[in-house]
């Protein structure tokens, strides 16, 4: 957060945003005509620390446009769970 003086006592506050956009397009077919919705959704995640970015955006892309790749692709910093085998549950 960074405050700008203004002169005459007026002060203004900036703040970094970390916006993230969805953008999706509803259509509804009405007697052969098509009726389209354009849907967006902006999350700011500037409050959010860093390391969980990638879970949210990951989240919201797949409650909203069906898609995911939680640590599917090379640049992932998710990690994946480790599965222990039966005999290793004290570890």
């Amino acid at each position: 957060m960074k405050e700008q003086h203004l002169g005459s006592g007026n002060n203004t506050t900036f703040e970094t945003a970390k916006l993230y956009t969805i953008n999706n397009t509803i259509l509804i077919k009405d007697k052969g005509d098509f009726i389209d919705l354009n849907v967006k959704i902006q999350v700011d995640l500037s409050h959010v620390d860093d390391k969980y970015h990638e879970i949210f955006v990951n989240m919201l892309t797949s409650k909203y446009l069906d898609i995911a790749s939680f640590g599917d692709n090379p640049f992932s910093q998710c990690e994946p769970y480790n599965k222990k085998h039966w005999w290793q549950f004290w570890k």
